[in-house]
């Protein structure tokens, strides 16, 4: 699983402080938010109807290994 982050882009846009270690509540929010959004039909045919078909399991591979899709 890769490294979770979280920063609040108004007060910290250059992302300097981290924090998904003191804000547990929010990184399990946005999770939720993202893999939503990423299961999404709308969002699964628009990102794959811009790719060959030989492109689209490599997209679906690479979502997988980030924890977007077959959750």
């Amino acid at each position: 699983m890769p490294a979770v982050e979280l920063f609040d882009l108004r007060d910290d846009p250059g992302e300097r402080h981290d924090l998904a270690g003191s804000r547990p509540d929010m990184v399990k929010k946005m999770d939720g938010a993202l893999t939503s959004y990423f299961n999404t039909e709308a969002v699964r045919l628009g990102l794959e109807a811009q790719l060959p078909a030989r492109d689209r399991e490599d997209l679906r591979r690479k979502l997988d290994a980030l924890g977007y899709v077959g959750r």
